[in-house]
C-alpha cells in the first residue's frame, strides 16, 4: 500500500523546489498539499504548479496580517481549516517544509491525530525565528523532540542548527535525527554540463543572477568590484535579474560605471546557459541563503562560485569550488573575488558529482526517509 503523505507547505506557490520534489515522488506515494493563502493570486499559481504532479491541493482561508505577529493564533487558525481534511483522509505521514511555520502545525496534528511527521529546516528558521522569536523556543523544542526526522538542505544549515541546540536546551542526541538532502536542479543543466574552464588573462567576468534586494546584497557586491578595479583592471560584473527594493539604486550605478552591465531577467534556459558560459565566475553573497539552486546551475557550466560563509552551499563540498565571503563585509567580498582570480586555474570542478542534484536520486532518499518514519512510528505504536 502506498504511503499517503500530507505536505504542509508554507511557500508552495512561491518556490518551484517544492513542486519539483512532489512531482518526482508522484508515482511512488499519494500526496496532498496544504498551503496557507496570503493573497488570492497564490491559488492560481499553486494550481499551475500542481497541474502535472497528481497532487491534491487544499488551501486555507486567507491569513490576516496579524498572523505574522500572533504565531500561535495562526497555527490554531490553520489547524481549524485542516480538521475536515484530517477527518476525511487517512494520512500515514506529515512532511513540514519549515521548522516553525509548518512544523508547529505538524506537531499539533501529531498531538491530536498521532500522525508521525518529518521537518525540513530552512534558513528562515535559523535567521528569523531562532534569532527574533525567543518566545517560541519552548515550542521549537517540542517540535524537534517529537519529529521522526530533520532534513537539512545543506551542510551549512545543519551546522547552524547544531550551534543553536544549547539555547533550545536540546542535547547532541538530536543530531541523530538530522540528514542533509540537497535540492535538485532542472534536468536541463544536468544534460548540458561543461568541462573545466581556464581563465583568459585578458578578462575576468563575474556574473550575478537574482533579485536586487537587501538580502541579495548586490550593492555591497558592486562596491567590492569597484574597490578591486585597481588590482584587477579587467574585472567586470554582469547583472541578470532585477526587481526588489534596491533595483533603482542598482540600475543607477549601471548607468554610471562602465564595468557593470545589466541583462534584465532571462527565463529562457538556453539563453541563460550562454550567459553563464560567457562569464568566468558566478557570485552571489546573500545575507541569508537556504540553498541557492543557481550556484549549482553555475557549477554545471564550469564556473567557480563565490558564496556566503555559513550559508547556502558552504560546506557542501570537501574541495574548493571557489571562495566564501562574509556578506556583511565589502572587504571580505573583495578578498574572495581576488582569491578566485588568483587561484582560478587550480580549481577543479570536474570532481563534482552532479548526480546528487538529480531529482531522480533525491526521490530515492526521500522515499527511504518516509518509509523509515512511518515504520518507526508504527513499531512504537504497537509496543
Amino acid at each position: 500500500m502506498k504511503i499517503h503523505c500530507l505536505h504542509l507547505c508554507n511557500d508552495f506557490s512561491g518556490s518551484m523546489v517544492h513542486s519539483n520534489l512532489y512531482r518526482s515522488l508522484a508515482c511512488e506515494i499519494d500526496q496532498t498539499v496544504f498551503f496557507p493563502i496570503r493573497r488570492e493570486q497564490q491559488v492560481k499559481k499553486a494550481k499551475d504548479l500542481a497541474s502535472s504532479s497528481s497532487l491534491e491541493l487544499v488551501c486555507s482561508r486567507k491569513l490576516s496580517p496579524l498572523h505574522r505577529v500572533f504565531f500561535r493564533r495562526k497555527v490554531s487558525y490553520l489547524l481549524k481549516d485542516l480538521t475536515p481534511l484530517l477527518h476525511q483522509e487517512q494520512f500515514d505521514l506529515v512532511h513540514a517544509t519549515t521548522l516553525f511555520s509548518d512544523g508547529a502545525l505538524a506537531f499539533k496534528i501529531f498531538k491530536a491525530y498521532k500522525i508521525p511527521y518529518i521537518i525540513t529546516v530552512r534558513a528562515t528558521d535559523m535567521n528569523l525565528f531562532l534569532k527574533y522569536r525567543k518566545d517560541l523556543y519552548g515550542l521549537a523544542r517540542e517540535i524537534i523532540k517529537n519529529a521522526q526526522q530533520l532534513v537539512f538542505i545543506s551542510e551549512a544549515l545543519k551546522s547552524s542548527f547544531i550551534r543553536h541546540l544549547p539555547k533550545l536546551k536540546l542535547g547532541q542526541e538530536v543530531q541523530d535525527k538530522g540528514i542533509v538532502v540537497p535540492n535538485g536542479i532542472d534536468p536541463f543543466w544536468l544534460d548540458n554540463i561543461v568541462l573545466k574552464k581556464t581563465l583568459d588573462p585578458e578578462r575576468f567576468n563575474l556574473v550575478y543572477i537574482g533579485k536586487f534586494n537587501e538580502n541579495k546584497n548586490v550593492l555591497s557586491l558592486i562596491k567590492a568590484v569597484s574597490d578591486l578595479r585597481d588590482k584587477i583592471p579587467n574585472l567586470r560584473l554582469d547583472l541578470i535579474g532585477g526587481g526588489g527594493s534596491e533595483e533603482k539604486e542598482v540600475l543607477k550605478l549601471v548607468q554610471q560605471l562602465d564595468y557593470l552591465s545589466y541583462q534584465g531577467a532571462i527565463y529562457e534556459k538556453d539563453h541563460l546557459k550562454d550567459r553563464l558560459r560567457s562569464a568566468d565566475v558566478f557570485i552571489m553573497v546573500s545575507k541569508s541563503e537556504t540553498f541557492g539552486l543557481v550556484y549549482i546551475e553555475a557549477l554545471t557550466q564550469g564556473l567557480p562560485v563565490i558564496y556566503t560563509k555559513n550559508e547556502g552551499v558552504d560546506g557542501m563540498f570537501d574541495f574548493d569550488i571557489g571562495a566564501h565571503a562574509n556578506a556583511f563585509s565589502v572587504a571580505s567580498i573583495a578578498q574572495a573575488i581576488h582569491q578566485v582570480n588568483k587561484n582560478y586555474n587550480d580549481l577543479d570542478l570536474t570532481k563534482i558529482n552532479f548526480k546528487r542534484f538529480d531529482w531522480k536520486e533525491i526521490r530515492k532518499v526521500y522515499l527511504e526517509i518516509y518509509q523509515k518514519a512511518v515504520g518507526s512510528h508504527t513499531s512504537v505504536s504497537k509496543q
